[in-house]
């Protein structure tokens, strides 16, 4: 029985489409009807300037207004439905977390950061169709065992070692 983590598998496949996009520089912009101000802090706006480009790159439209603030008229398609200023500021804890290794690539650490953002979360009861969907898609990626921060997706257990877990 192969046991799978869907949010990671989720995460695992949006991290590849964000990379994608990042080395095609082909992200498709959902505009906002009402952009939407933010005003980060100073380290915050130092990350948020550094990546912008790769940002807009990816279908995020993010406009510098005045000193300290920032207007997102637009966020990558994919994203649409998501809160645009929780996205932004869960990538900028991400880029911002001293704890990864400062030699990973700016886009890899972008395309991870919104993975994490974009990725269904855990316990979400899927259809028999969205999971083969979900597996199918994992599948094709270019590492299926683990997520692009190298947490485990995926565990192949024997039906014994699952009934001794509940005996």
């Amino acid at each position: 029985m192969i046991v799978i983590n869907q949010r990671r598998a989720h995460e695992r496949i949006m991290y590849e489409h964000f990379m994608r996009m990042l080395e095609s520089r082909s992200g498709v912009v959902q505009k906002s009807l009402f952009p939407l101000v933010i005003e980060p802090s100073p380290e915050e706006r130092g990350l948020l300037i550094e990546v912008m480009t790769e940002l807009n790159t990816i279908g995020f439209e993010i406009v510098m207004v005045g000193n300290d603030k920032f207007e997102i008229r637009g966020v990558p398609a994919e994203l649409a439905e998501m809160d645009a200023n929780a996205i932004i500021r869960q990538l900028l804890d991400e880029l911002s977390d001293g704890s990864s290794d400062v030699k990973m690539l700016l886009n890899d650490k972008i395309a991870i950061a919104l993975a994490k953002s974009a990725a269904m979360s855990s316990g979400v009861a899927l259809k028999d169709e969205e999971m083969e969907d979900l597996f199918f898609r994992l599948m094709s990626c270019s590492n299926h065992n683990y997520t692009a921060d190298g947490r485990k997706i995926m565990e192949i257990m024997d039906i014994s070692e699952i009934e001794n877990k509940f005996n």
